[in-house]
Parts: C-alpha cells; sequence; structure tokens
C-alpha cells in the first residue's frame, strides 16, 4: 500500500471518527404535543422550527407533537396511543418538552375524565424517565390561551379550564417533581391577533414566542448536567427574554449588582436586530427598558449581554 494511499485512508477514517463524536455529542430535544407542537393544517405553525433554528448546531430538536391528541388517557385522542409517542420513548432525548392540555378542556375530555388529568400527567414523566436511560431534563409547557370564538367553541374548548383548572395543576405536578414550568399562557393572554381565525392555534408571531419562551428556559440554567455526556453545558454570557410590545419586562432588570454592565439588543421575530442600549446594575429600571420597547415598537427577543463592571 503507498504512502498516499494509507494517508488516505487515515484522512477517511478521521472524518468517520470526527463524524460520529459530532453525532454523539448533539444534545437531543423532543417536543411532545398537540397540533400546536406539530403544527395544524395550512392556518396554524408549530413552534419546533424555530426552537430548532434558536437552539443552533448544538442541538438536535424533533417534533413529536400529532394534532389532536390529549393528555389523559380517557380523552378522545390519547396521546398515548400515537405511533409518536412510541417514537420519543425510544428516542432517548436529552431535554423533552410537553405541551399539552389544551385537547383536554374539551367539554367531551374535561367534564368525563378530569379527575384522571394529574395522575396520567404523571405516569407520563414516570414514562418518559423510565424508557429515555439518560435521565432527561423535561419542561412542562403550560398549554397557550384560548380566545373565544364560533370555532374554538363548536369544538368544545374552554380556556376557562385551562386558566383555573389544567394550569394551576401543571404547575402543582411541576412543584411536586421538581420541574420547570415555561408560561405560554399570560405573555399571549393580551394577543388574540397573534392566533389564527380559530381563537386555539397560533399564528407565526404567537408560535414564534412559543418557540423563545422554551429557548429562554433550556439556554437560562446556568449549570444543566447531562449524564449522557457526562458534561456540563454553561449559559453565563447571555441572558435572553420574549417580549411582546413591552408588556412582558423580565423582573432580572431591577436585580442587577451595581455598576453591572450590560448590552442589551432586541430581535424582531424572524432576527433581525431592532436596536441597542446599554444599561447599567441598579440605575437601570424596567421603565428604561420599556422606554427602548417603545421606542422601536419592539417584539421579539432581548438579548441581555454581560460587558462587565
Amino acid at each position: 500500500m503507498s504512502v498516499s494511499m494509507v494517508r488516505e485512508l487515515l484522512a477517511a477514517t478521521w472524518v468517520i471518527v470526527f463524524c460520529s463524536f459530532y453525532a454523539s455529542a448533539q444534545i437531543k430535544v423532543a417536543c411532545i404535543g398537540n397540533s400546536i407542537t406539530s403544527g395544524y393544517s395550512n392556518t396554524g405553525y408549530s413552534y419546533v422550527p424555530t426552537l430548532t433554528t434558536l437552539l443552533g448546531s448544538g442541538y438536535t430538536v424533533v417534533n413529536y407533537g400529532v394534532s389532536g391528541t390529549t393528555l389523559m388517557k380517557k380523552g378522545n385522542q390519547p396521546y398515548w396511543n400515537t405511533s409518536a409517542f412510541r417514537e420519543a420513548l425510544a428516542s432517548n432525548a436529552d431535554i423533552i418538552t410537553i405541551k399539552l392540555g389544551t385537547n383536554d378542556s374539551k367539554t367531551v375530555n374535561w367534564n368525563n375524565s378530569h379527575k384522571q388529568f394529574k395522575e396520567d400527567y404523571l405516569a407520563l414523566l414516570d414514562t418518559l424517565l423510565v424508557s429515555n436511560t439518560g435521565k432527561p431534563v423535561i419542561y412542562l409547557v403550560l398549554p397557550a390561551p384560548i380566545f373565544n370564538n364560533p370555532v374554538a367553541n363548536s369544538w368544545g374548548m374552554r380556556d376557562s379550564v385551562v386558566i383555573n383548572c389544567i394550569v394551576p395543576l401543571i404547575r402543582e405536578i411541576a412543584a411536586d417533581r421538581g420541574l420547570t414550568v415555561v408560561d405560554a399562557y399570560t405573555p399571549l393572554k393580551q394577543f388574540g391577533n397573534y392566533f389564527t381565525v380559530d381563537g386555539v392555534h397560533p399564528d407565526r408571531n404567537a408560535a414564534d414566542s412559543i418557540a423563545h419562551f422554551i429557548y429562554r428556559a433550556i439556554t437560562e440554567k446556568t449549570q444543566t448536567e447531562y449524564s449522557r455526556f457526562k458534561t456540563i453545558k454553561r449559559q453565563e454570557t447571555r441572558r435572553v427574554y420574549s417580549v411582546l410590545n413591552g408588556a412582558y419586562i423580565p423582573d432580572f432588570f431591577t436585580k442587577l449588582p451595581p455598576g453591572y454592565r450590560y448590552e442589551l439588543s432586541l430581535y424582531s421575530l424572524n432576527g433581525v436586530l431592532i436596536g441597542k442600549m446599554p444599561f447599567l446594575g441598579s440605575t437601570g429600571s424596567k421603565a428604561q427598558v420599556k422606554n427602548m420597547l417603545d421606542n422601536t415598537r419592539g417584539t421579539g427577543l432581548l438579548v441581555a449581554k454581560p460587558t462587565g463592571y
């Protein structure tokens, strides 16, 4: 075998090893949910593509959403019975997001099986943890608001059940299990115009916002250990927040240590930079941030990058 052939063989072997290492080093994210996750027909958008873009090349994000499904086993279309659920169980994901509950609010489901909601949710968590051997980090995403209109009403969906029953139960479950809640309800409640004509499914604005909420929850953890890779992912260089026309201003901006400097960058929902401003700890305030948002008519992603003391 010639020297050149040996070099080519070694190069090919290195490429295979590198690609195998890169593939194994990817953080796997499994998104479980209903049509708001999967994307509904031609009128509703999924948040998963934007979440994939936000997380970047270090993550592999898979959409396991199935339209019309319920969390409850006795619902009219249980997520438990889907092939997507079986695939999610076999995915060995490192991160799992669960966004179920909207279809459970239907009269036909909630009136007949509501006492099983917490029990079935806990069973879902246990099943996911047992099946995914890497001990995944699980995020519980609250259902988005349901806006009262003839279409939503004809489906039997009720926002009153979501906010008064389902949301408190999910928060209770998260507290019991020490899991993170991603609030996709409160920030969107006053933005009915970000939803399609049925009042249930998000348009691109709301879908992108949900992606930002989940992205923020995942990346805001300052130290998350992924036992599958035996490594620690640190996110200490920036903080990311979703904002909707200044309606949601994080408390973080009132709690910076004195003299700590940040550069705030506001991006539109499609990633275009809208504006920047410096921010100084202790002298900064929510009013200062809101002024920036008002001046730029800001709706999108707010990135706070530390620049020192």
